[in-house]
Order: C-alpha cells, then sequence, then structure tokens
C-alpha cells in the first residue's frame, strides 16, 4: 500500500488513478496520526481530493505548469470519496489506532489492487500504449490502438484497456466503444520530463520482484547477496528515466548555483573543466550535464555491464563530442591518472545516489581524493535519512518503501562482496557520511537537502 499511496503520489491507483502531491498526503497523514485521528472521519476524504488535484513538487520546483488538473467528473469524484475512506480505515490499522478484522481485509484489498494496476502500468509503458493514447488524437478502439503501438494483438490490448477504465487511468465511452487516457494521467504516464512522470517505479518495481529469488538464497546464507550489475536493464532503465528529470529541473538549476558559492556554475559555463560523474549508470544524467555545459568534458564511470550498454547507445545516438564512457571495471577511478586513461585531475566529480549502494565507499572516498585536482570539489547527493532506524521508521515519511526497495537493491549492492558495508537506502545520513569524508583527507564537507526535492541529501566536499 504504502508504494501508491504514502510514496509515489498516485493516490488509490486502483480506484481513480489521479495524480497527487505526495509531500501534502504524507504530511496530513502524519498529522492525523500524531493527533490520534488517523482513522477517523470527517473532512479527511476532502482533504485527500484537494490534494489530488495538486502539482507535482518537482514540476512545481522546475516553475512548469499553470493550474492543477481539472475538475473530475463526479461519478469519479464518488469514487475517490470511497477510497479515501478506505484508506483511512487501512492508515488506523497500519498505525494501530484501530485493529479490525475489516481493515485487515481492506488492507489486503489495496495491495492487491495497487499491485494489479503497477503491473499493467508496467505493460502499458513499456509497450508504449500510453504514448500512443497521449499523442494521436483524443479516443481510441482497441484494434486501433493496437495497431498503432507496432501490430499488438488486439484482444490483449482490449482486456489491458477494459483494466485501465476499471482502475480510472482511462475514460471509456460505452456507448462508442471507445478509449481515452485521461488528462490527469497524461503528464503522470506519458510525458518523461513532466517533472510528474510515475511509468518509471512499475519498471523499478519489476526489478525487484525479479531479485526476490535470489534474495531468499542471500537469506538463507546459500550465497552473497547480488551485486547492483545483477539487477539487469530494468533497474537501469527505471533509475534513469526518474533522475534525468531530478537532474534537469532541480540538480542544475538549484544545486550547481550553491556549490563553490557559485563559481562552479560559472566555470562549468565558461571553462573546460574535467568532470567525472561515477557511479553514472547509463549516463543519462552525465547526458544531461554534457549538453547543458558543451564547454566541459565528462567522464562517465560504472561497473554495471547493461548500465555500460546503455551509456555507449547512449553516447552514439546523441553524438556527444564532450562525453566519454569509461568501463571502472578495466580503467578504476583511482588509477585514472597512473594508468594514463586521464591526463589531469578533475576539477568536477559527482555522485548521484551511488554511495548508500556501495560495499566500499571508503575505497571510492580514497579514489576521488587522489583524482580531485586543487581547488576541485566533490557533490554527491544521496537519499536523505533520518539516521538511526528508530528514527526512520517513526519520522521518515518514506521509510516503509525505501526499506523495501533497499532489501531487493540497495543492500545486497552493499553486501555484494566480502566484508561489505550494507549500508542500504536509508543508511548514509550525514552523521555517517561525514566522518567517512573526513577520515579520508577532506576537510571542506557542507550537507544540506536538495531544494525543492526534500528526499535528497546533497554534499559539498573539498580537500
Amino acid at each position: 500500500m504504502t508504494w501508491t499511496w504514502r510514496d509515489s503520489g498516485l493516490l488509490a491507483a486502483g480506484a481513480v488513478g489521479r495524480l497527487v502531491d505526495a509531500q501534502r498526503v504524507k504530511r496530513w497523514y502524519f498529522d492525523r496520526v500524531a493527533s490520534g485521528n488517523a482513522g477517523a472521519g470527517g473532512g479527511a476524504a476532502a482533504t485527500l481530493l484537494a490534494m489530488a488535484r495538486a502539482r507535482s513538487p518537482l514540476r512545481d520546483a522546475a516553475g512548469a505548469g499553470g493550474a492543477g488538473a481539472p475538475p473530475a467528473p463526479v461519478e469519479v469524484m464518488k469514487a475517490e470519496e470511497r477510497k479515501a475512506l478506505l484508506l483511512q480505515q487501512l492508515a488506523g490499522h497500519l498505525k494501530g489506532t484501530t485493529d479490525t478484522w475489516m481493515s485487515i481485509m481492506v488492507a489486503s484489498w489495496v495491495l492487491w489492487i495497487d499491485a494489479t494496476v503497477m503491473a499493467m502500468i508496467y505493460l502499458g509503458d513499456q509497450l508504449g500504449l500510453y504514448k500512443q493514447m497521449a499523442s494521436r488524437g483524443s479516443t481510441w478502439t482497441a484494434s486501433r490502438l493496437a495497431k498503432a503501438a507496432g501490430g499488438l494483438q488486439a484482444r490483449l490490448v482490449q482486456e489491458w484497456l477494459a483494466q485501465q477504465a476499471a482502475a480510472g487511468l482511462v475514460d471509456f465511452d460505452p456507448k462508442k466503444g471507445t478509449f481515452s487516457l485521461s488528462s490527469a494521467c497524461v503528464p503522470l504516464l506519458a510525458e518523461p520530463l513532466s517533472g510528474s512522470f510515475f511509468a518509471p517505479y512499475a519498471t523499478l518495481m519489476l526489478a525487484c520482484w525479479k531479485r526476490i529469488p535470489t534474495m531468499m538464497d542471500a537469506f538463507r546464507g546459500q550465497c552473497l547477496a547480488p551485486s547492483y550489475d545483477e539487477a539487469g536493464e530494468d533497474l537501469a532503465d527505471a533509475m534513469a528515466r526518474l533522475h534525468v528529470p531530478e537532474v534537469k529541473f532541480n540538480f542544475i538549476p538549484k544545486v550547481l548555483p550553491l556549490i563553490q558559492d557559485g563559481s562552479l556554475l560559472q566555470r562549468l559555463n565558461s571553462e573546460n573543466l574535467l568532470c567525472a560523474d561515477v557511479g553514472a549508470s547509463g549516463a543519462d544524467c552525465t547526458m544531461e550535464m554534457a549538453l547543458q555545459f558543451p564547454k566541459a568534458t565528462f567522464h562517465a564511470y560504472e561497473v554495471a555491464d547493461p548500465a555500460l550498454d546503455r551509456a555507449r547507445e547512449n553516447v552514439k545516438r546523441r553524438g556527444l563530442q564532450n562525453l566519454k564512457i569509461i568501463d571502472a571495471k578495466i580503467h578504476p577511478l583511482g588509477k585514472a591518472i597512473s594508468s594514463g586513461q586521464v591526463k589531469q585531475r578533475y576539477d568536477f566529480v559527482m555522485c548521484y545516489d551511488v554511495l548508500h549502494d556501495l560495499a566500499h565507499p571508503e575505497q571510492l572516498i580514497e579514489e576521488v581524493r587522489e583524482v580531485l585536482a586543487p581547488g576541485g570539489v566533490w557533490v554527491i547527493v544521496d537519499i536523505a535519512s533520518n539516521g538511526e532506524m528508530a528514527e526512520n521508521v517513526r519520522n521518515h515519511q518514506k521509510a516503509a518503501t525505501y526499506y523495501g526497495i533497499s532489501v531487493c537493491v540497495c543492500l545486497p549492492s552493499g553486501l555484494s562482496a566480502d566484508g561489505g558495508r550494507g549500508l542500504g537506502t536509508l543508511g548514509f545520513p550525514p552523521e555517517v557520511a561525514e566522518p567517512m569524508f573526513r577520515g579520508n583527507g577532506f576537510s571542506k564537507i557542507r550537507s544540506f537537502q536538495m531544494p525543492s526535492l526534500e528526499k535528497n541529501q546533497v554534499y559539498e566536499v573539498q580537500i
């Protein structure tokens, strides 16, 4: 339940599929819990309905978009009200304010609905069905959509459309037998740079599910936990599509102006700086940086083979001359200078959502120190954490989701080598990170939460 409601911003996709400002939902929810009213009636449904019309925090941060989603039809409003009441009962059960058989049944039903809808969102995204519905005309029959999406099987498309209509993601006209993508769901499911794009979360969930059999063996001590590399193309794709809007709308315009009192941004715009993106995955974010700062040269370091394949294809497709892909298994960052792979030290190094995944983060910290030029700066973006597990469980609004992702992706990566630290998704707060930096030769350290995207912690580190 927590994935779609508390964290993803798609409130009750199984009922109505309307976009919600996740931060406001969570603040409302925890305020209710704190006051002992998590399971109460009253105006909760109206509160949630108002949130459903809010814009995405990411889109707001970029200054994009105007008014919120248009008012929903009456039948959709009623569906929202019903689902909001179900969610109230579920919230009460999860936080112990009610303990009834009905609450358990509600929780089970909502979880099943949400899991089913996530699977169908994955299909619609990967088969290009949402993109087709948003780009060509307003109404579709199953046969026409199947043909437009590349000659798919019309009967299967019809059943998928029926599910989407039942979920409220697609509007259905029974008189004409036609379907159209809900206007509120276009930025959610069909616009990768809308700032509200939700579809990659379905891909991330698939990557998590695929790792379950191997993780069961790791739980039993029959093998080391699987590495990040073993997550395959799904994880690389999901991370790329989630991170690129963050880099485009937040990191470049909101974070870089704060680094070195703005001097880094000035130099990126005017000088041929040598920059490294370490743990670059498919280099999608590095490519965004290279496009934004054409005078600078970027090196994207990665170890996962599926991500490296994606990165090389990205560079080939875009024809970028200022971006080079480096296989860090063959040419580790720490040996970049001594091996002759790099002729000079790096003026700027960035790591985006990387360090908490590493089995030996201290090793990377040492390597960055070795290759950072005098006056250079290392910027790390990682997942914001409240520190101790007790604080995260009690107060972190994404703890349930992040600990789940950690079990499937981040923690296994951190345990995939002998002696791995196993930090986990929420394991790199300032009280852990800063002593690591200082203990490995960095003396100037500043940390702050990413403006307008508080899920990320930013570290500005210099020798």
